[in-house]
């Protein structure tokens, strides 16, 4: 288990590829477990959680397994799909790992979570994010990075323009 989370953390920090990862279905659903638990933790520290939160969670995790079939798929490489979103969902918890004790520490001091140097921390990791997607996603489809940021990019864009119409304008 401990060399499993320790190559989850290499492939965040760009040291190992998705090839590096076991091809199965059992890993894809604890590492899918493991990922909603903790988007709930973080989206549970901002804000609260709400039924439209919830829904929207399941609605982009979902977009976000179809759209990473759809890109191998189009270049003929379905059976990287595993590995893929495995390298995938275990970096982006390592990163999300690695912003939630600032944002807990935060909340312990009572610091407005909402100020600006959180707001940068947060762009931050989110920037690092869509990095390290954009890299695994190169990998996976034996193109330069530019190939897998431009999907990553397009994925994130479809994402917020979808949370975007689902969500109540406020008013």
């Amino acid at each position: 288990m401990w060399q499993l989370a320790t190559a989850f953390a290499e492939v965040a920090l760009r040291r190992r590829g998705p090839e590096s990862l076991p091809d199965s279905n059992f890993l894809v659903l604890a590492l899918l477990a493991a990922y909603l638990l903790v988007t709930l933790v973080d989206l549970a520290l901002f804000g609260g959680l709400t039924g439209l939160d919830l829904a929207l969670l399941v609605a982009t995790t979902l977009l976000f397994f179809a759209f990473i079939f759809a890109v191998l798929a189009f270049f003929k490489l379905e059976r990287r799909f595993r590995q893929t979103i495995s390298a995938i969902l275990g970096a982006d918890i390592c990163i999300t790992l690695a912003y939630l004790p600032f944002a807990i520490g935060g909340l312990a001091l009572r610091v407005d979570i909402t100020m600006l140097p959180f707001l940068w921390l947060r762009i931050g990791f989110f920037l690092w994010s869509i990095f390290i997607a954009a890299t695994i996603l190169a990998r996976s489809l034996s193109q330069p990075f530019l190939i897998g940021l431009m999907f990553e990019i397009l994925f994130v864009l479809t994402s917020l323009s979808i949370g975007d119409l689902l969500t109540p304008a406020a008013s």
